[in-house]
Order: C-alpha cells, then structure tokens, then sequence
C-alpha cells in the first residue's frame, strides 16, 4: 500500500499557481483514508471473534496492555496509507525551484515594494525617525482639526523594507514532536536566509537607485514574477512610475488614491499588481517546514484517535455486547440530561453548574463502580455499565478535573483589570500563570494515561474476566 502511495505521489499534478498546490491528493488522502477504515473493520471482526479467554479461558492481567500496544501501532499503520503520497508531492513541490531562485523572488518584491505599496502602514508616523520604534503611547496625543485622536503618517518616510519575508515558525502549544524529532524542524534555514537581502541593504539600495530607469526595471522584474505565476498584467511599469512620483510626501492619516491613466481607461485608479507571494510561501514552505505529518497536533490527534479507538476495543472484547451498547447510550443521555438540568436551575450560571454536576455524576459512578468491583458475587448490570464509564473517563480525568480548576475556581487563570491598559506586574503574572498552566495540562495528561496502563488497566481486566464468570443477576 505504501509503494502504490508513493506512486501515486509521483504521478499527481502539481499546482505551482495555486494556493492549494497539492489539492489533487486530497481525493486520494479520502480514499486511502476509506481503505483504511474497511480494513480496520475487518480487523477488529477478527479480533472480536477470536477471542482466547472467552474460548479457552486463557488470560493474563497484562494482555490488555500488549492489546492496547498491537491496536495503537496497527491503527496508526492503517492511517499511514497516504503517508509517503503526500511527502513524495511536497518533495516535488519543493524542488520547483532552487533555494537561490526562490530567494531572488523575495528580493525582487522587496526591491518594488517601495514604489507599489497602497498600505499606509508601511510608512514611518509623522514626526519620527524612520528607525524609531514607536508605541501606543508615544502617538496617541496626535489630533485631527476636530480633535480627534488618529494615526498621522509621513508618505515620505518608506520603512517596510521586509515587507515580503518567509519563514515564520507556527506556534507550538505542546513540546510533543519536537521531543520525539528535534527543534531543528522547525527553524527556518540558515543557508538560504543568507540568500535574503536584509532590511538594511534593502534600505541602502532604495538609496542607491532613484532614477527612473532603476525604478522602472524593479517594477518590470515584479510584473514579470506576477505573469510568471500566472497572473494578467493590465498597465505598463510607466504606470506605476507615474503613480509613484506623484504620491504627495505629505503627512496624512489616510492614502490618497491618486492615479494618471491614460484617458480611455474606465478605471479610477490603477489596479494593484496580483503579488504571487502565497504561491512563493508554498514553495518556501515545501523546502523548509515541517509536514503537518510530524506537526504537533497531527501528532497528539493521531495519539489519542488511536488510544481512545484502542480502548473501545479493549471494552468491547471485555463486555457483551449489550451491555456495551447500555454503556455507549448511557454515556450520551448523560450528558444530555446533566445539560438540560443545568440550565433549567441555575440559568446564567449554566457555565460553572454544567461542568460540577459532570463531576459529582462522575464521582458517584466511580464509587458504584469500585463497590462493584470488591463486593461483585452476582452479575449487576449497572456496575457492569459504571465500570465501562470509568474505563473510558479515567485516564483523561486527571486533565479534564484541571481543566474545571482552571475554569471555574480559576487556578492559573489570567485575567486584567484593565483589559486595554494592563499594569507590567499584571503582563508578567498573565506569563507565568500561562506557563504553569500549560504545564499543569501536560503532566496530567502524562500522568493519567500512564497511571491507567501501567495500573489501571490490569486491575479492570482481572475485573472483566471474573464477570464473565459470574452468575447473572436475577
């Protein structure tokens, strides 16, 4: 399946002027995807009826652990199908161009920018150095003639010069892949970093060139990158020229739309040139950042859709299959009556009732359970079904009961007096607050998972086997 993957990779188109330049895999991501369903299926059914200890009685504690071991590895391995697929079309996609092409193309853009730019953003506040870097404070006093605080920018005052620069790192939540795979993947590269002109040649070069000609030709390079990507070019780099030179350096708060074009033109003013930088960030994204394959979230979904698909398993092979039926309809009325019974007494409280009633049902099910589970001589349907509860809930209920400190009795929350002007002690309580949170989310999640397979889960499977030994209740 693997090599047919591959194969296909090979064989797909490649979009370069696209924003989704390798959307043709995702026809094939679904039907790898469906495959692998129809086999899981088919694996499971395999597994469900040959069953040793319901055949031959035979068992171990731990044989539920080296289950959830064998499904987790096998589940993934299914959703591997379309794997070497798509890193073969972002291998393609990468080697469209050289590092030194793609490099030249940022260079390109930034050396225009300058004459083409309609964002006032991109200009200096009236009064300042170009280089000086401002804050609210330090521009809010200015007024308009109506006395009307406003952002006044000095058009003569270009200071954008990276205005077009690729390589900004996602922002990771967890620390997960870059344990398992290292923090080089997500650093952009150095070697072709190099390759960039800075902003300060940028700068000097703008200085540097200030005939029409040197303006001219930075345009030309720009409307020959736009075709190039496949985009129609309807004015000349005498246009632009034009615009450019009679942009008023004046200090304003808006921008003006100036334009001279020719009289027959329909246009008020001249139309923005269509900047391929999206189809470049795609290219520089192929080369240097780390598939979504190896991404933090894809690789915590594709740990927990595994163990959360294991654990059904696990139950389903431990249960009839009534009751596991009892136990997955259970699971979904209570949820529905906690919410309505919440929101019928307490109202605008809804918010912190919901979740505490969740806790209280939940308690009470494991004390159900546990008293099943030292005083079970007869088969009791309702402890069979609060046994399959904490099954499923307890090794996420170490990080779902810090979630409701965190929400409802405000452990390591956040929170301003002054949302818009918070005090420096207030940012720096906010950061570390942050931090032990994301900690505390963490280590419950390490520490509950790890304590339900290492004890949890033996314990349940000495538990599941005597109940089938048990006599049914009457």
């Amino acid at each position: 399946m693997w090599a047919l993957s591959f194969l296909i990779g090979n064989l797909l188109p490649i979009e370069v002027n696209s924003y989704d330049p390798m959307g043709s895999e995702d026809i094939w991501i679904f039907t790898f995807s469906v495959l692998g369903v129809i086999l899981f299926c088919v694996w499971m059914y395999h597994l469900t009826i040959y069953n040793n200890e319901d055949h031959y009685g035979r068992y171990s504690k731990f044989d539920d652990i080296k289950f959830l071991a064998v499904f987790m590895i096998g589940i993934n391995l299914l959703m591997s199908f379309s794997y070497p697929m798509q890193l073969r079309m972002k291998t393609r996609l990468s080697n469209v161009l050289t590092d030194k092409e793609l490099a030249e193309q940022y260079n390109t853009l930034n050396l225009s920018h300058k004459y083409l730019t309609r964002d006032i953003n991109d200009f200096q506040y009236c009064g300042y150095d170009i280089h000086k870097q401002l804050s609210y404070n330090d521009i809010k006093n200015d007024t308009n003639a109506y006395r009307d605080e406003r952002e006044i920018r000095d058009l003569s005052k270009y200071k954008n010069f990276k205005a077009y620069y690729p390589g900004v790192n996602d922002f990771e939540d967890f620390n997960f892949s870059t344990i398992l795979f290292g923090k080089s993947l997500t650093d952009s590269n150095k070697a072709f970093d190099e390759l960039l002109l800075s902003a300060q040649q940028i700068e000097t070069y703008y200085q540097n060139h200030t005939s029409d000609r040197d303006i001219i030709e930075n345009i030309n390079k720009t409307l020959s990158l736009s075709v190039q990507y496949g985009n129609t070019i309807s004015y000349s780099s005498q246009d632009y020229l034009i615009n450019y030179q009679n942009r008023p350096n004046a200090c304003l708060d808006y921008m003006p739309s100036y334009s001279f074009l020719p009289e027959n033109d329909e246009n008020d003013i001249i139309a923005d040139i269509n900047i391929p930088v999206n189809f470049m960030d795609n290219i520089y994204d192929a080369k240097f950042k780390r598939t979504h394959l190896l991404s933090n979230g894809y690789l915590i979904f594709a740990f927990y859709f595994s163990f959360i698909f294991s654990l059904l398993m696990i139950l389903f092979r431990n249960n009839r299959w009534q009751h596991y039926l009892v136990t997955a309809v259970s699971f979904i009325l209570i949820g529905i009556i906690l919410s309505i019974f919440s929101m019928l007494l307490f109202g605008n409280s809804f918010g912190n009732a919901f979740p505490t009633l969740v806790l209280l049902t939940w308690l009470t099910g494991t004390v159900i359970a546990v008293r099943y589970y030292f005083n079970n001589a007869k088969y009791n349907v309702v402890g069979v079904v609060c046994s399959n509860l904490l099954f499923i809930t307890l090794p996420f209920f170490p990080f779902i009961f810090g979630l409701y400190l965190h929400e409802v009795w405000g452990l390591y929350k956040c929170e301003y007096i002054n949302i818009t002007m918070p005090t420096a002690q207030e940012i720096y309580e906010c950061d570390v607050n942050r931090i032990l949170f994301e900690q505390l989310c963490t280590w419950t999640q390490i520490l509950g998972i790890a304590f339900f397979v290492i004890v949890a889960l033996p314990l349940f499977k000495q538990h599941y086997i005597k109940q089938k030994a048990l006599p049914k209740e009457k």
